[in-house]
């Protein structure tokens, strides 16, 4: 898979003609941590979308060729001090469904990408809104691994969320970066208590994120600033939590005692936790994160692998085949983890 990234926010210009003005983008097309780019020619549309009811108020199509590692776009448009809009990059076949179904079934393997709000000050800049569209894809990087997460079922896993239909479900995510996995779960589960955590760089794309999220019934979402080499804060140490997700944390292997120390100390206080770790296995050495776990006391009670849309043709044959998603709980509930 490849994502359409912002490199640099949307700006606005004027030509001569003072009736309308040029909105400019530079964007590129990597892979989810932008080891790659997209290595064939890929025609792309940048549409300009009223903000109110979605009408295209401007659009112009662009080529991404071959060898390409940013591409400026442009769109002509009106006076854009009427209406708040945004800008929506997409590969020309695409329709800018960009969810995992979706994208298998159609055969698109490029996820389009939204700017947020854009409101004109001055002549010249544009100041950048909150973003109000779904959770997830909004000017930040995000991870093959998140986005299947978010629709994964699994048995074990589905039957952990039935127990929000008695009572409410506690959920923590670590490492959640823009927080597509909590956000897309807390929008789904009713009955849910979700909290985020990340280190504190992340906090403002996910509380933007977290506006822009429709919450399930009953549910609530929070964020807490977590370092995984540090003590945890009281306020989560005290809490009890029937699920922990780990969406793609695996790739750094020198933070994996860390990580794994942090799941021994919240399943201490947690015994009937169940850990859902979904990883895309980028190099042998995130192997070690299995050792660590399985020291620490924890067993694997499920695995299921997705496999990723991939197509040659537009340049992606390094994706890693599929996505991997694993249930661990510890052993039994009365033992004491190492930590």
């Amino acid at each position: 898979m490849r994502y359409i990234r912002f490199l640099k926010y949307p700006r606005c210009s004027y030509p001569r003609k003072q009736d309308s003005s040029t909105i400019t983008a530079l964007i590129t097309i990597t892979s989810d941590l932008g080891e790659s780019f997209c290595s064939k020619d890929v025609t792309i549309a940048a549409n300009l979308v009223r903000d109110k009811d979605g009408e295209s108020m401007g659009y112009k199509v662009h080529q991404w060729r071959a060898g390409m590692r940013n591409l400026l776009v442009d769109v002509n448009v009106g006076d854009i001090t009427a209406y708040p809009m945004k800008l929506h990059i997409a590969a020309k076949y695409q329709n800018g469904d960009d969810s995992c179904e979706y994208l298998s079934n159609a055969g698109n393997y490029i996820v389009s990408a939204w700017s947020e709000t854009l409101c004109l000050l001055g002549k010249s800049t544009i100041e950048c809104m909150v973003e109000r569209r779904d959770a997830g894809l909004i000017l930040m990087s995000f991870l093959d691994a998140g986005i299947t997460a978010g629709a994964i079922d699994v048995a074990s896993l589905r039957e952990t969320l039935a127990t929000a239909k008695q009572r409410r479900l506690n959920c923590i995510e670590l490492g959640t970066g823009c927080g597509i996995v909590g956000l897309g779960l807390a929008q789904a589960l009713p009955n849910c208590d979700m909290l985020l955590t990340d280190l504190p760089e992340a906090m403002d794309v996910v509380k933007r994120n977290m506006l822009s999220a429709r919450p399930a019934p009953n549910t609530t979402i929070n964020f807490e600033v977590l370092d995984w080499g540090k003590d945890l804060p009281t306020t989560i140490s005290s809490k009890e939590f029937d699920l922990i997700l780990v969406a793609d944390c695996t790739y750094n292997p020198s933070s994996m005692p860390s990580l794994v120390c942090v799941l021994a100390t919240l399943a201490r206080r947690s015994p009937g936790a169940m850990v859902l770790l979904a990883q895309k296995v980028r190099h042998s050495s995130e192997a070690i994160f299995f050792e660590h776990i399985a020291e620490s006391g924890f067993i694997q009670n499920d695995h299921v692998a997705i496999p990723l849309p991939s197509d040659e043709e537009l340049g992606f044959s390094d994706d890693s085949e599929n996505v991997d998603i694993y249930i661990f709980q510890t052993r039994n509930s009365g033992d004491s983890l190492r930590i």
